[in-house]
């Protein structure tokens, strides 16, 4: 999957806890969370993720019992 900075259209990459994937359902990319359910789908809006920076500059996501990430479904 290609991620983007929403406010600047900034490729950039995410680096996602083990578990989580990625799949093509009706030609959409889906993000998935391990228990198989839909984090975000293809052109959705995902903000209030917890993460990090790795030293290569890769995004790392983060989810605890305190991450509760927004996604703004696109039409």
């Amino acid at each position: 999957m290609v991620f983007m900075r929403a406010e600047t259209g900034e490729h950039y990459t995410v680096v996602w806890p083990h578990g989580f994937s990625a799949r093509l359902l009706d030609d959409r990319a889906e993000l998935v969370y391990p228990d198989g359910s839909v984090l975000a789908r293809e052109r959705d809006v995902i903000s209030n993720l917890a993460a990090g920076e790795a030293e290569n500059g890769d995004t790392l996501a983060c989810f605890d019992l305190a991450a509760k990430p927004v996604v703004d479904r696109a039409p």
